[in-house]
């Protein structure tokens, strides 16, 4: 049995009201093409989170989803208002409409609405949502901690600094969590939020990602994932393992 598809990297399909990239809510309206056409399957390049070089073939984790592909269309993420996202296209600038995609503006304007969210959730949490990210990151144990802790060592450390131009103190896996166990003693809210923050942003991607895998179950159309030959050397799976 022979079957017809597109391959559409996720960053290429804009819409109306995104935030200077594809997302999630514009890859729903190509399954609704697909499946107006009769088509059998959507192909989408790596969906692990970027490196620097914002390739889809050089993720940071073989598991983690990259939240540039999140919608933020109330109420995709939690606790945003429509004048949130106003302020963020606003800040976007000509990148809102650019042509090619401006990663940093883009990341800025989507770490900014993610930390918002954040913080109001962790402010005023619903049941249910709570509930969510408790049982999400129950099921990913596996993964999530180391891949939080990198994130933590990045965004400590710099983006653009590979693991072995880290500090000799966190260079090594036993290192760093020594170094991150240090940080946590003199101020562990702080540590503690940003690891809960790396967590939640995570919980959200997958959420958005099942929720787009079920619409097209219903439209049946298939995803048709791609995956890495390997992650970059700069990932959470190479430095703890």
């Amino acid at each position: 049995m022979k079957t017809t598809g597109i391959l559409i990297p996720a960053f290429s399909p804009g819409r109306d009201g995104d935030l200077g990239i594809g997302d999630t809510l514009s890859l729903r309206n190509w399954i609704d093409w697909a499946a107006r056409y009769k088509l059998g399957f959507l192909q989408l390049l790596p969906i692990n989170e970027n490196g620097t070089d914002e390739s889809p073939y050089s993720g940071i984790s073989s598991v983690a989803i990259d939240p540039i592909y999140l919608s933020f269309d109330p109420p995709e993420i939690p606790l945003l208002t429509t004048e949130d996202l106003d302020i963020a296209r606003a800040s976007l600038g000509p990148a809102l409409d650019a042509h090619l995609v401006d990663y940093p503006a883009v990341r800025a304007a989507k770490q900014n609405l993610l930390e918002t969210s954040f913080a109001r959730f962790t402010a005023t949490p619903s049941p249910g949502d709570s509930a969510g990210f408790k049982t999400f990151r129950q099921t990913h144990t596996g993964w999530l901690p180391d891949y939080c802790r990198f994130k933590l060592l990045i965004e400590i450390h710099g983006q653009h600094l590979t693991w072995d131009q880290w500090p000799e103190h966190s260079r090594t896996p036993k290192e760093a969590l020594n170094f991150i166990a240090l940080l946590r003693k003199q101020n562990p809210n702080h540590i503690d939020s940003r690891l809960d923050f790396f967590a939640y942003v995570q919980w959200l991607c997958f959420r958005q990602w099942t929720a787009l895998r079920s619409y097209a179950d219903d439209k049946e159309i298939k995803l048709m994932g791609d995956v890495s030959i390997g992650v970059a050397y700069h990932s959470a799976d190479v430095f703890f393992n």
